[in-house]
């Protein structure tokens, strides 16, 4: 008789060590390269991506039964090198960084990551939306538009297959432009009843929804159209909106093509208790 020496919980425990263990060695070359060319800074490149492989192996019985795990890890170490960045910027001014010296273009080459997929991280740069190779850093241009940095847009959103948009001098009108290699197929607009400001743009998975967080007479609102033919599927109140809180705003994210999860973010610093909401 075979007795096993096995301890419950072992068993697992090596098989997601075994796995991650995988992932890194066949995945942490390219995230150097793909977070320092989408930086412009190798050092902070290097920081990120340890960063995020942390926090990947802390939680790799979720991250690795994800869709994309690889995409998982490019945006936590995307957002971890974004949030030190803007940290350093309310701490000191602008001058260089002995630490993290630059790679290419200054830090006014603005970028901001909207998706990232197993082999590609969709970003909004200066010239507009790029889809940007993680495996060899090339990046094509699949649409042209200025504006997302410098104040004229209010919000966007983009993912493999669309982008949405709303422009500051036309506000609470979300554009979708649906994407088709380079070029785009099909543009749609309309307006939203009752707001004065749109705040946050998410789109689902497949592009067919487009979930709007805004700002209107009565507080803060969520509204969900369908962006193939701008029907309004729902419209609710999620939170009240004190006068003179011009900072007041909702994030939003797709838990599934049909749902909708999102907190109503107070202005001003200090801790603050988020409530979390669902809309369908």
């Amino acid at each position: 008789m075979v007795v096993s020496t096995t301890r419950a919980g072992e068993a697992p425990a090596r098989r997601d060590a075994d796995g991650f263990e995988a992932f890194y060695r066949a995945n942490v070359d390219r995230f150097y390269r793909a977070l320092a060319v989408t930086l412009r800074r190798d050092g902070l490149a290097h920081e990120a991506v340890d960063e995020a492989m942390a926090r990947a192996y802390a939680k790799w019985s979720v991250v690795g039964e994800l869709e994309s795990p690889a995409g998982w890890v490019f945006r936590v170490g995307f957002n971890w090198a974004t949030s030190w960045r803007r940290k350093l910027r309310r701490e000191r001014p602008p001058v260089a960084d002995d630490a993290h010296p630059q790679q290419g273009p200054p830090d006014g080459d603005a970028v901001d990551l909207a998706e990232a997929t197993d082999t590609t991280a969709y970003l909004w740069r200066d010239t507009g939306y790029v889809a940007h190779d993680l495996a060899t850093g090339r990046e094509s241009l699949l649409l042209p538009m200025t504006g997302v940095f410098d104040g004229s847009t209010d919000a966007a959103d983009g993912i493999s297959t669309a982008v949405a948009f709303d422009r500051t001098e036309e506000p609470c009108h979300p554009q979708v432009v649906h994407l088709n290699g380079t070029s785009y197929r099909q543009l749609w607009s309309a307006g939203v009843p009752g707001c004065l400001r749109v705040t946050d743009l998410r789109l689902n998975r497949d592009g067919d929804r487009l979930a709007i967080g805004y700002r209107s007479a009565d507080g803060l609102r969520v509204a969900l159209l369908d962006t193939e033919d701008g029907r309004l599927l729902t419209d609710r109140r999620v939170g009240a909106l004190p006068a003179g809180n011009a900072r007041m705003h909702v994030e939003l994210a797709w838990t599934e093509d049909q749902t909708v999860r999102g907190v109503v973010v107070p202005g001003g610093g200090g801790p603050h208790d988020l409530e979390p909401f669902t809309v369908r």
